[in-house]
């Protein structure tokens, strides 16, 4: 990922974050949704509608599964994120865990200057 800071002709400026190594081809990966037909159906109040979402993950990123391995490799271990940080109370837990992803995914994200739109509208 990389964050990506992004001037709006009326001043407001913001932060976003892309993903910058792309995998040749995307992977799908089976998620647990199940209901009827690997789909789960919900009424959304604030949309006022029904919502179908499926199941699977599109996996585009190659910095995600290099990420997952790392986690895959600690699973069951006594130097697993969660294990080292469980029994604690919820708000030092969090920043625990936060701590040791940080310590085993990487320290953050890096900086890169944004893409011009492809609609003609330059931002600075």
């Amino acid at each position: 990922m990389a964050k990506t800071t992004i001037t709006f002709p009326n001043g407001v400026t913001k932060v976003r974050y892309k993903t910058t190594n792309y995998l040749t081809t995307p992977e799908e990966t089976a998620g647990r949704v199940k209901h009827i037909g690997n789909a789960r159906f919900y009424f959304k109040k604030s949309l006022g509608k029904i919502i179908i979402r499926k199941s699977g993950v599109t996996r585009r990123s190659a910095d995600v599964k290099r990420i997952n391995q790392k986690l895959e490799a600690l699973k069951g271990s006594p130097q697993a994120p969660a294990h080292k940080c469980g029994g604690r109370d919820w708000k030092d837990f969090v920043k625990c865990l936060k701590s040791e992803m940080k310590s085993i995914v990487g320290g953050g994200v890096t900086t890169v200057t944004p893409r011009p739109p492809a609609r003609g509208i330059a931002y600075p």
